[in-house]
Order: structure tokens, then C-alpha cells, then sequence
């Protein structure tokens, strides 16, 4: 099948995915969106290093070796950045290719946390592929023959080219008919952001409240959060002692060493956080630019997510402990 007949099948794949407005159909249309802009990036990127091995011969090449191979290698990221030092695509696209496919590679179970923003997103990346399609125009790059066979997709998104001469400007009428077959979205990608994030801090803080309710000795959010994070700290610290054996035997130097641990600690979360979260996620919402407000969207789940996991485990520790003081008043085993 020629370039364009399995870009535009796919893509229009992906649209029919998109109506079906389903996390499950978008998951699928994210991965059929990623597989084509990831054609047309490494196809820019074998011709930009055909062309500047043959300019290495003369002296005269722009990239080394190691980046041509790293350009043309197994690891997607490499080639959305080598793209953008082309000037094929800016700084925002490449930073947004590179999110998109984070969620695309993203371990199923991780995904349904946020699967609410999978339809806004797989839209917006259905958008940026069409765009690309413009660019693949634009630069002259011509991947189809004529003489190939053209599929029913093609034929109903760009029409077949006159003549050969005219195959180059098939690119322009298939993006443009591309774009008209998306679904419009239920929600934009910036207001589906806020929310997924508004409610994740909004878990985070209920969570919270409940653990103090569940251990009333602490004063505040705060000394419980140290608490935490600091037997967290010392569990993991614990994994790296090669005496931990030994020193679980005995409990007097174990309760010294692990006190010396917790005056020394440094302490990175706290309550205060959850508040400046909720109006970053609000600042989403009023983002006018998609590719931004994702950007910015990764930023603050990677400052969430190790505080959310801290939270949640205790509050997963606290309801078997509950669960297991329950089964034992009714004799259960």
C-alpha cells in the first residue's frame, strides 16, 4: 500500500473511532493517529540523513553519525526532535507528539485514571497529523506513485491525481477533507483537562482529610504528610541496607537508627500543595492554546502523582487494617 492510501485509510480509521465517543474507541484512535505521525516523521527523517550522508562525504554534513542513527533508530522521542531542529515542526507540536505518545505507551491500568481525556486529546492529535500532511506538501516530499493502487479511503479524501506531475498536490485536498471528517469533540481538550485534574487534587485532599480523621493524634495535614513520606523514605532506605536483616532483629537499634532517620529528614510534601494544584488546574481551562495546556497538564501530574500515591497507599492501609479488625470481631479468618 502506497504512503498516502495508508495515511488517509487510518486516519480515517481513527475518525470513525473518534464517533463512537468512548474512552475504549479513543485509546484505539490515539494509537492509529500515533502510527502515522510516526511514518511521516521517520520518513522526514530518512531523507534529511540520506541527504546529509551524502553532504558527510563532502565535509559538509549538519548532524553526526550518532544523531542520523538515533533519528532513524527503534526510539519514537528521537524523531519528533531531530523533526523540529529540521524546522518541520515547532517546539509546541514536538512537545505535544511526545505527550500524545506517552498516553499511547501508557500501562493500561494507568490509563484509566485519565481516560476521560482520551477523546479531547486523540482529537487534537487527529488535527496535528492532518496538519503534517500540509508540511509533507509543503517541503515537496512526494512518498505515492501514481501507478499504486488507490483505496476507497483515498479516493473519498483526496481524490486521484490527474497526472503525475499534479501527485504532490494530492496532500493539500486529503488533509483538508481529513479534517472535515473529525468528530467535533464532546468537550475542548483544555476544559477535559482542568476537569481530570481538578478532581484528581480534589481526591488527593478528601483522602487526606479522611486519614486525619483515622489518626486524630496529628495537629495537622502536615505532621501526618511527614509522617508518611518519612516512613516511605525509610522503607525504601531500609531495601538499600545491606544490615537490614540484622538490624530488624534488633529493635532497640532499629528504633535508634530509624529515629536518627526521621530528625534528619527533609520533608517535600505538604497540604499547602493541593491548593496551587487546584488553581493550575484551573489555569488549564483558560489556556488558549491546546498544545500548551497539555504541556502544562504533564507538568503538574508528574508534581501530583508521587503525592497521590503516598496518600492513597496509606488510605489502601488503613481500610484492610480496618477490614481485618472487622473480620475478627466476627470470627472470620
Amino acid at each position: 500500500m502506497n504512503f498516502i492510501a495508508r495515511v488517509t485509510e487510518q486516519l480515517d480509521l481513527a475518525a470513525q473511532q473518534l464517533r463512537q465517543r468512548t474512552p475504549a474507541h479513543a485509546r484505539c484512535a490515539l494509537i492509529l493517529i500515533d502510527d502515522i505521525v510516526e511514518l511521516i516523521l521517520h520518513g522526514w527523517c530518512e531523507d534529511a540523513c540520506k541527504t546529509d550522508a551524502k553532504h558527510a562525504k563532502l565535509g559538509q554534513e549538519k548532524f553526526s553519525r550518532g544523531e542520523r542513527k538515533a533519528a532513524l533508530g527503534q526510539r519514537f522521542d528521537e524523531k519528533p526532535k531531530f523533526c523540529a531542529r529540521l524546522g518541520y515542526i515547532d517546539e509546541p507540536q514536538r512537545d505535544f507528539i511526545l505527550n500524545c505518545h506517552s498516553y499511547r505507551n501508557e500501562p493500561y491500568h494507568v490509563g484509566l485514571l485519565y481516560e476521560e481525556i482520551f477523546e479531547p486529546i486523540a482529537s487534537e492529535y487527529y488535527l496535528l497529523a492532518c496538519d503534517l500532511l500540509l508540511t509533507h506538501e509543503r517541503h515537496g516530499f512526494a512518498r505515492s506513485f501514481p501507478n499504486e493502487t488507490y483505496h476507497e479511503a483515498p479516493l473519498k479524501h483526496a481524490g486521484r491525481p490527474a497526472a503525475p506531475r499534479d501527485h504532490g498536490k494530492i496532500f493539500g485536498p486529503a488533509s483538508q477533507a481529513l479534517r472535515n471528517a473529525r468528530p467535533q469533540p464532546s468537550t475542548s481538550l483544555q476544559r477535559a483537562l482542568f476537569t481530570s485534574m481538578f478532581w484528581r487534587v480534589q481526591a488527593i485532599s478528601g483522602t487526606l482529610d479522611s486519614l486525619m480523621k483515622a489518626a486524630p493524634r496529628h495537629e495537622s495535614n502536615d505532621e501526618l504528610l511527614l509522617e508518611l513520606e518519612s516512613r516511605a523514605a525509610w522503607l525504601t532506605h531500609m531495601d538499600s541496607r545491606a544490615d537490614a536483616a540484622a538490624l530488624a532483629e534488633d529493635p532497640r537499634l532499629y528504633h535508634e537508627e530509624r529515629q536518627r532517620f526521621q530528625s534528619s529528614y527533609k520533608q517535600t510534601f505538604y497540604a499547602a500543595a493541593l491548593e496551587r494544584w487546584r488553581d493550575r488546574a484551573k489555569q488549564l481551562r483558560d489556556e488558549p492554546d491546546a498544545y500548551l495546556a497539555l504541556k502544562e497538564h504533564e507538568t503538574l501530574r508528574r508534581a501530583c502523582e508521587p503525592y497521590a500515591e503516598l496518600v492513597f497507599e496509606a488510605a489502601a492501609e488503613v481500610d484492610a487494617e480496618l477490614q481485618r479488625q472487622i473480620d475478627e470481631a466476627f470470627g472470620r479468618k
